[in-house]
């Protein structure tokens, strides 16, 4: 049985952001905080804004104290940062995972380790104990949704603690047996239309999360890529997945936009990964971008952040299937670096 926490929301606006370095540096600084425990942290270069995501302090603690300590996190970085909405709170649940660790010798070590694992993309951690003298890590992370699994999770967090040096066996999970709320979660893809600054990205994400149904899970809008991908709880017979995405449409077209519907992913039916590659600049990250979607099985692509310090991620979805995480980050990855100049590259990832 999942344990359950709260989860709060905040909308910051966010002024002198200039480029994907920003971006990073809002996203890593508000990330490192000690208080509120932060779950997730969304920065939008264009729309001069950060949603972030942290477990609700109350009763203890009042949601205003959390909402000030985040805006001192971002202005100690530099940057003028005022929050604009505050959602709070709602149930999310929670797993736990316990492993030994072998290989620690010292404070050190349990400061890597802690480190390692609250630094991970996915899933996210709420807490990390590590204790020397036991040889033990005890990691609290909200419960993965449907398509993704506890064991996926588990694996992603053993993999961060072996990549700083250390052994890791996974010995208890807590909350495996069941799903996040007992939701399910579709995902869908929309190509957007005449899109032209980051006014209009907020107009399309405001929109969709104002939709009363299907209740609206995440959403994600690229510019750019004139691409909108919305997760979205998965409708109960005799509703389908078809009438959640008309209602999403119809959101979008409302505030004054094309849509083209491209695809639907049902749970069972696709996962969901996080892949990071190498890019120069905004034409290599289309181009990586380009590349991943012409892959065989892939349903899906967001990328996630501008390109900060020659890196960009990309959430995924796929067809388990048709293709797997290592092929798609092998084949992709191939390609990124077998072409030096992002120019040329993007031309060859739209051929």
């Amino acid at each position: 049985m999942a344990a359950q926490v709260r989860k709060a929301a905040v909308k910051f606006e966010i002024v002198g952001m200039t480029c994907g370095s920003c971006v990073a540096t809002v996203e890593k600084a508000v990330k490192a905080v000690e208080w509120p425990q932060v779950v997730d942290a969304r920065v939008n270069l264009l729309a001069e804004s950060a949603q972030i995501d942290f477990v609700d302090p109350t009763p203890t603690r009042s949601l205003d104290e959390a909402v000030s300590s985040l805006q001192e996190a971002i202005e100690d970085v530099g940057f003028d940062a005022t929050p604009k909405e505050v959602h709070g709170s709602r149930p999310v649940a929670k797993t736990s995972a316990s492993f030994e660790v072998i290989g620690m010798t010292c404070g050190s070590c349990v400061s890597t380790v802690e480190k390692a694992l609250k630094g991970i993309t996915w899933p996210q951690v709420l807490d990390a104990r590590v204790n020397l003298l036991a040889e033990s890590a005890q990691i609290d992370f909200v419960h993965p949704a449907s398509p993704r699994t506890v064991d996926e999770a588990v694996a992603a967090l053993k993999e961060s603690i072996e990549d700083v040096g250390f052994d890791a066996v996974a010995k208890e999970i807590h909350g495996s047996e069941e799903q996040c709320g007992s939701e399910t979660v579709s995902a869908a893809e929309f190509e957007v239309l005449g899109m032209t600054c980051g006014s209009c990205t907020s107009a399309v994400e405001n929109a969709v999360k104002a939709v009363k149904w299907p209740k609206v899970i995440d959403v994600r809008v690229n510019l750019l890529a004139e691409r909108t991908n919305v997760e979205f709880e998965t409708p109960v017979a005799p509703r389908t997945p078809a009438d959640a995405v008309a209602a999403v449409r119809e959101a979008i077209e409302d505030v004054g936009f094309d849509v083209n519907h491209r695809v639907v992913a049902k749970p069972g039916e696709s996962r969901k990964v996080t892949l990071v590659f190498k890019v120069a600049d905004g034409n290599a990250c289309m181009a990586a971008e380009a590349a991943l979607k012409r892959q065989k099985g892939v349903v899906s692509v967001t990328v996630n952040n501008p390109p900060a310090d020659g890196k960009a991620s990309f959430s995924v979805h796929f067809d388990p299937s048709k293709t797997n995480q290592k092929r798609l980050q092998r084949d992709t990855g191939a390609f990124t670096e077998e072409i030096g100049e992002s120019e040329t590259l993007l031309e060859r990832a739209q051929k």
